[in-house]
């Protein structure tokens, strides 16, 4: 029967997290499709609101420009401007009268105005009767201050909004008053509502305002909004006939300018904001203005609701199906882990059995191999070690043991070292090392290592250690050491002896040569004195002992650069040269024995192009060596190549790599065995074909490879595919 406690207990510990998982997941869904619909309103409110601006920007403008052409008109007119020059209102307001009408009907102007320098009205030609008051507009002193034309949308004392534009009159330099052109903006608001699809109302606070001047206006404009209509506030324009009382309640507390509200009136949803219009809200008296926008969401909030409630469903649907799906997983588990937890049992009898099958084993692989096991209690100070740790410190497996015990067995010479070793193991540092005790009276050496196990706080716990017994490995250690300190003497000497062999050779050489270059002396002059007596025999003794003289006078060069680059005395004058003229020097001193055998020099273009940093006695002494060694073994008739090409070498750490040439002499000759191929660089060495016939000393490629060594470079050999060997010298270019 299964155990139903298990079964609930399993539940509850996967479905209820899941379950709790499964809620935050849809609640950070909701949260975020709400988040998303803030935002398209916050996006919404910004865009219409810049559009807003923009466009009252842009018409004012227009106006403005309109209105200034307006008062071009005026000023052309010279008798109206000498009547107002000579002060004659009656004059000036019959003169501007029809110049008014025509100007309300073409340019939508409301009023036409003419100043005194001191801003005191001279005429108002839309009400004639009313002049000699003290104009105190921001335009009009704007003109005033800096007797330019001045502009500004203005809130007069009858409650409406007008664009006023005022300019100067001056005639020879001599200012005789202001014009002012006026047009009432308040149909704006209108034009809003078509474009953009939103209400709009136009506030001014009543402060500063007069009773009977507003009601003046309203009855004059057919204003629907009188001055009881709200608390605080005036109603200049507005796009709605009558505000909604929860508009009201916004404008009422002053809170509309603290950000976007959603307002609900009856089965509609608004959005309402405050929108701040630069160029309303200057007078004479500061008033409070605002520019209240209202736009209906009722649809956009209706699809926001279905779209939030299809998700809502869905994600419900969803995580009703992921819950069903895993009760029925964990509920099938459930009776997998019943049937497991049986099979466990089973094995955790067998592993038992084995572990103490392999503990016997173990027992008996230390005793075989000499290696012992332990571990430490750092809580307990307790130590335990197995039975051959025992034996190797040479104490009784019955008595129980401490650290105590360990230290004393210690080799004296050997117990600061190791409690050292210890000490840093216990900071964090790994546990190994050789080290001596003494069992029973005996010296032995053991080997020790150790893992320590620390808490989160790097305090040690457990440690647990090896320790065998390595006495017949040092013993031969200590045997092979002795070994090796003999051998390096022996090298020492050998190349004490070497040195010695390589400084007689460079001095005999040395000395042997100037007597040498005498018989080649008295050879040669013997062989011009046969020539001139005609004596062929004796022309030929001297020609024999001129040529042994070349061969041994050779030789002793060969000797003697091989000494020098032993001895180290082998100076280099490193420059920059052209590869190309090193070789066609070389060719040159051939040119006689390469005519002879009909043997054709293929040089590469690269080669012809290359510049290296070489001492150019040195390679031109290598490459004439190589090329009259493939001229030597080429058959008639037969090409030898010279080919170039970039390479690389290490550099002298090995961490990096140098530009490079690599110069390849090959040949069509019988080529190098491959058993003595690695053989040839070697010095008197040469190779059985090669050595039958030419003969030499095999000195010549010793001393090749020495000199390219010396200019940090290789030097390498190899047979060619068909026939022939390629000799191949790498040099640095730099």
């Amino acid at each position: 029967m299964r155990n139903i406690s298990k079964i609930y207990s399993l539940k509850i510990r996967i479905l209820l997290p899941l379950a709790i998982v499964f809620s935050f997941i849809t609640a950070i869904i909701l949260s975020s499709i709400v988040y998303h619909i803030n935002k398209d309103f916050d996006e919404s409110v910004s865009v219409h609101t810049r559009e807003i601006q923009s466009f009252y920007k842009n018409a004012l403008d227009s106006r403005k420009t309109k209105l200034a052409t307006g008062l071009k008109v005026v000023l052309h007119k010279k008798d109206l401007i000498s009547s107002f020059k000579n002060k004659h209102r009656e004059e000036l307001s019959r003169l501007s009268r029809s110049l008014f009408e025509e100007l309300k009907s073409d340019l939508s102007i409301t009023h036409l105005y003419f100043h005194n320098k001191d801003r005191r009205n001279f005429l108002r030609v839309h009400q004639s009767d009313r002049y000699g008051d003290l104009i105190n507009r921001k335009s009009l002193r704007d003109a005033q201050k800096y007797q330019k034309l001045s502009s500004g949308v203005e809130l007069g004392l009858l409650g409406t909004y007008s664009l006023r534009v005022v300019e100067p009159v001056v005639i020879d330099d001599e200012l005789i008053g202001y014009v002012e052109l006026s047009e009432q903006v308040d149909d704006i608001i209108g034009q809003v509502k078509k474009l953009f699809n939103v209400d709009s109302v136009m506030l001014v606070g009543k402060a500063g305002m007069s009773k009977d001047d507003w009601g003046k206006g309203t009855l004059s404009s057919a204003r629907l909004w009188n001055w009881d209509y709200l608390t605080n506030h005036l109603v200049v324009a507005s796009t709605l006939k009558d505000i909604p009382d929860e508009i009201k309640e916004l404008i009422v507390h002053e809170v509309i300018h603290d950000g976007r509200f959603e307002i609900e009136v009856g089965d509609s949803t608004y959005l309402a904001w405050d929108i701040n219009i630069d160029e309303f809200g200057h007078n004479s008296i500061e008033r409070h203005f605002e520019y209240l926008t209202i736009l209906d969401i009722t649809s956009q909030i209706s699809e926001n609701k279905t779209s939030l409630l299809l998700m809502m469903s869905s994600t419900a649907v969803l995580f009703s199906l992921l819950f069903v799906l895993f009760y029925k997983i964990t509920d099938s588990t459930d009776i997998t882990l019943e049937r497991y937890q049986s099979r466990v049992k089973y094995q955790q009898r067998s592993l038992q059995k084995l572990v103490d099958e392999k503990t016997i084993n173990l027992e008996m692989a230390e005793n075989i191999a000499h290696l012992g096991s332990w571990n430490l209690n750092f809580d307990t100070n307790k130590l335990i070690w197995s039975d051959e740790t025992y034996n190797i410190f040479g104490i009784n497996p019955d008595k129980e043991i401490s650290l105590d015990d360990f230290v004393g067995g210690l080799h004296p010479e050997d117990k600061d070292s190791v409690l050292s070793a210890w000490s840093a193991a216990i900071r964090g540092e790994p546990y190994e090392i050789d080290h001596r005790i003494v069992a029973n009276g005996e010296t032995k050496w053991v080997h020790e290592k150790a893992i320590i196990k620390f808490d989160r706080d790097n305090k040690p716990l457990v440690a647990f250690g090896i320790v065998y017994d390595i006495s017949s490995r040092k013993e031969v250690e200590d045997k092979l050491r002795k070994a090796l300190i003999e051998a390096e003497q022996a090298r020492d000497a050998a190349e004490v002896a070497t040195q010695a062999k390589s400084v007689f050779l460079a001095n005999m050489s040395h000395e042997l040569r100037t007597p040498m270059h005498g018989i080649l002396s008295f050879a040669e002059l013997g062989l011009s004195k046969a020539d001139e007596n005609s004596d062929k025999k004796t022309h030929k003794y001297f020609n024999n002992i001129e040529k042994s003289g070349q061969r041994l006078l050779k030789l002793l060069n060969n000797l003697l650069d091989i000494s020098k680059l032993e001895s180290g005395r082998m100076e280099f004058v490193f420059d920059s040269t052209e590869l190309i003229n090193v070789i066609e020097q070389v060719v040159t001193d051939l040119d006689a024995v390469l005519n002879k055998k009909s043997i054709h020099i293929d040089i590469s273009e690269v080669c012809r192009q290359q510049i290296v940093y070489i001492d150019s006695d040195k390679i031109l002494q290598v490459l004439h060596n190589l090329l009259s060694n493939s001229i030597k073994f080429s058959p008639e008739n037969s090409v030898v190549s010279i080919h170039c090409e970039s390479a690389s070498l290490a550099s002298s750490d090995d961490k990096n790599t140098i530009e490079a040439i690599a110069i390849t002499v090959s040949d069509e000759g019988l080529g190098i065995p491959e058993d003595e191929i690695d053989l040839v660089f070697n010095k008197f060495i040469q190779s059985n074909v090669t050595r039958q016939i030419s003969g030499g000393t095999g000195l010549g490629l010793a001393i090749c490879k020495e000199i390219v060594i010396g200019h940090g470079g290789t030097l390498t050999i190899r047979n060619n595919v068909s026939k022939g060997v390629s000799v191949t010298m790498t040099l640095p270019v730099k």
